[in-house]
């Protein structure tokens, strides 16, 4: 199951932890107008980037995501895991997409 707590949502710029339990993944999507930043927290997370090929987090590592660039986050372990979303400067959207 996927937790979202909020931290930060302002105008401009959104902060927020989410959770995956074990072997679950997010859905496909990009952001329009904000720069998103993927801190893993805890567990290993992959982010998978239309076109690039999948990166694997562990905590303390982060990844820079651009605008427009179609993604998802998953975890590849078999315990839940935990990562930070920093999004901004800009509007923030959720524009969901079909797997690539």
């Amino acid at each position: 199951m996927q937790k979202i707590e909020e931290l930060i949502s302002t105008a401009e710029t959104r902060v927020a932890e989410f959770s995956l339990a074990a072997n679950q993944a997010g859905e496909w999507h990009y952001h329009s107008a904000v720069v998103e930043y993927c801190y893993c927290l805890d567990g290993v997370i992959a982010v998978e980037q239309q076109g690039k090929q999948s990166l694997a987090l562990k905590p303390g590592e982060k990844v820079e995501i651009v605008v427009g660039n179609v993604h998802r986050v998953c975890n590849v372990e078999a315990q839940p895991c935990r990562y930070l979303i920093i999004q901004g400067v800009g509007t923030y959207d959720f524009l969901q997409v079909e797997e690539p």
